[in-house]
C-alpha cells in the first residue's frame, strides 16, 4: 500500500465499510463533555475526522493508522509547500499623504456617527410626530370647534372636556417619553465625549 491518499474509496464494498462503522462507532462520535474551542476538541474533532476517511477507505482507525494517516498529510503538505512556497505579499511603493488618510478616517467617523445618529433619533422623530398629530387633533376637534362665550357652545365644551383631555395625556405622555430619549442620548453623548 503507497498511501491512504491513493485508495480509491469507490473499490471498498459497502459491507466492509458498515462493518468497520459498527466496530469504532465509539470512535465515530465526538465527546460532548469537551468545551467547544478548545484544543481537546479540536483534537477530538480532528479523530473522528480522521477515523471516517479511513472507513471511506476501508481501513481500521487503529491509533497506529491514525498516527500513518497524520504522517502522510504532515508529508504531503511539506511537499506541497517546497513546491509552491509561500509568495511574499508585494510592498506598497507610492504613500498617501498621512493628512489624507486622516481626513479619510474622519470622513468615515463622521458617517459612521451620523447613521448611529440617525438610528438614535428616528423614535424620538416618532414620538415627536405622534404629538404633534394629537394636538393638531385637538385643536381642530376641540379648541377651534366650539366659542367659550356661546352657552350651547359651553355645554359641548364641558361634555367634550374628558374625551380631550385624555388625548392631551396621552400627548404629554409621548412628549414625557421623548424626552426622556433625549436625555438618555445626550447623556450617552457626554459619557462617550470623556471617554474619548
Amino acid at each position: 500500500m503507497e498511501g491512504y491518499f491513493e485508495i480509491n474509496p469507490d473499490e471498498i464494498s459497502e459491507e466492509l465499510k458498515s462493518a468497520l462503522e459498527k466496530k469504532y462507532a465509539g470512535q465515530l462520535k465526538r465527546d460532548e463533555k469537551l468545551a467547544p474551542h478548545t484544543l481537546e476538541a479540536e483534537n477530538d474533532a480532528a479523530r473522528v475526522c480522521n477515523s471516517r476517511f479511513l472507513i471511506e477507505k476501508g481501513i481500521e482507525p487503529t491509533e497506529e493508522n491514525l498516527k500513518k494517516l497524520q504522517q502522510e498529510a504532515n508529508e504531503w503538505i511539506a511537499e506541497q509547500q517546497k513546491k509552491s512556497p509561500p509568495k511574499p505579499i508585494p510592498r506598497v511603493v507610492g504613500v498617501v499623504p498621512a493628512t489624507n488618510v486622516i481626513e479619510m478616517d474622519e470622513e468615515r467617523k463622521l458617517n459612521q456617527a451620523a447613521r448611529e445618529l440617525s438610528d438614535e433619533i428616528w423614535p424620538i422623530r416618532e414620538g415627536l410626530e405622534r404629538v404633534c398629530l394629537l394636538l393638531q387633533f385637538i385643536a381642530d376637534e376641540y379648541f377651534r370647534q366650539y366659542d367659550r362665550d356661546d352657552e350651547l357652545d359651553s355645554f359641548s365644551i364641558c361634555y367634550e372636556y374628558s374625551k380631550y383631555g385624555r388625548l392631551a395625556n396621552m400627548a404629554a405622555d409621548y412628549v414625557a417619553d421623548t424626552r426622556d430619549k433625549v436625555r438618555a442620548l445626550e447623556a450617552r453623548a457626554k459619557q462617550l465625549g470623556k471617554a474619548v
